[in-house]
């Protein structure tokens, strides 16, 4: 949708550029060149979460993919429920991202279902004695400029990853976080999907073809921050 102007809309898993929206919200949205006032924008990775009442498109629920899925009116509480598993999580904060791995040399931000393939990477790392902390970002717009910023201040080396278009994407909003800050000293890596065709097949398939699956996501930071 180009220079489309959609005030109030809500709009999940929509591909939106250069568009306008005054309090829109947007679940897994891409954001290009966009101008979104007051806007929130979460690509959640939903492994274990709480939800109830939200309506969430493009999910990744313990590894299963929903693609452009409507579950508006699903009991997030009964569908995450498991045997002992006591009450259920507390909503997910507007904006607020959360650690799922502390560590020392480089930081690994995932938006979305990107997640588990950072954390799956990060155990990779550790396998080569480098320590990688995790952060799924959850939201796009707000960032968690707290946890982004203190983790790029900790290890000096941020990676950003995401299932979408680097161009405007989630990696470019870290890069201007980073330069708003005056952080410029501190070493960066996106990892996305470029200016190419993307054929069909498998999801894992095509992850791995563009180079978004844990081994390669693994073996490209090394080569870039540590090459042999």
């Amino acid at each position: 949708m180009r220079g489309t102007d959609l005030r109030g809309a809500r709009l999940d898993g929509a591909d939106l550029l250069l568009a306008g929206l005054s309090g829109a919200r947007l679940d897994g949205a891409t954001a290009r060149d966009a101008c979104f006032e007051e806007a929130v924008l979460l690509g959640a990775s939903l492994r274990d979460t709480d939800l109830s009442g939200s309506r969430m498109s493009g999910a990744a629920l313990d590894g299963a993919d929903m693609c452009g899925a409507n579950l508006a009116s699903t009991d997030w509480s009964r569908a995450f429920a498991r045997p002992g598993a006591g009450a259920p999580r507390p909503p997910i904060e507007a904006g607020k991202a959360r650690v799922l791995r502390e560590g020392t040399e480089v930081a690994i931000a995932a938006a979305g279902a990107m997640a588990g393939v950072a954390a799956a990477a990060a155990d990779i790392l550790a396998g080569k004695g480098k320590s990688a902390c995790v952060i799924d970002a959850r939201f796009v717009k707000p960032l968690d400029r707290g946890s982004i910023l203190s983790a790029a201040r900790r290890t000096g080396r941020i990676v950003t990853i995401e299932e979408n278009s680097l161009e405007g994407g989630f990696g470019s909003a870290v890069l201007e976080l980073l330069d708003e800050a005056r952080l410029g000293g501190v070493e960066t890596e996106r990892f996305g999907i470029g200016d190419c065709f993307v054929e069909q097949g498998g999801r894992w398939e095509i992850m791995a073809a563009l180079g978004l699956d844990a081994a390669a996501v693994a073996a490209r930071i090394m080569e870039r921050f540590w090459p042999s």
